[in-house]
């Protein structure tokens, strides 16, 4: 076989690319570059291997640890997780359009990927374990502050408060559990 090297191709004052269409037309014993590239390339084709079944991910895992605030870091931002999870070693699995947390074999939370730095993301829902345990907190729960409920939530939370007042706080975070 001949090879050429680009220093001899440049002292015959030819580029690489030209250089290397003469010798597949030597190969191939062709006239013109575009059939000795197109023998070339079903030579080419019949080493690849097959397009697989499934379609490529493209992805990030890694190893997350959930902090006391039932938060998880990536990439610069936190991610919020079901409390019962706090403490716990999980798995992070990022596309480029979400951030899925998995603990052993279950998905327990899944997020819009955020590409800005330095931000947190709650999933309120996320904390009404612990709100129901602590609801003195539920009024100023910084998870809570951009919930957006719907107008009878706010109806049915005075209904429950001013029926008991002792335990109606704790009577509606029971309502808003059945969202979970």
């Amino acid at each position: 076989q001949e090879y050429v090297d680009v220093e001899t191709a440049k002292r015959a004052g030819r580029t690489g690319f030209t250089a290397m269409v003469e010798f597949f037309k030597k190969q191939t014993k062709t006239k013109t570059p575009e059939q000795a590239c197109r023998i070339v390339l079903v030579e080419d084709q019949a080493a690849f291997r097959p397009i697989p079944k499934q379609p490529f991910e493209a992805r990030r895992i890694e190893d997350g640890t959930v902090n006391s605030e039932s938060l998880v870091r990536f990439d610069t931002n936190d991610y919020s997780v079901p409390v019962q999870y706090a403490h716990r070693k999980l798995l992070v699995v990022a596309t480029v359009e979400e951030v899925r947390l998995v603990y052993e074999d279950r998905l327990v939370a899944c997020h819009r990927r955020s590409w800005e730095r330095e931000r947190v993301f709650f999933v309120p829902i996320h904390y009404l374990a612990l709100l129901e345990r602590k609801p003195g907190g539920f009024d100023y729960a910084r998870p809570l502050e951009n919930w957006q409920l719907p107008e009878c939530y706010a109806l049915l939370r005075r209904r429950l408060e001013a029926a008991d007042r002792q335990h109606g706080t704790r009577s509606f975070i029971r309502v808003l559990r059945l969202l979970e």
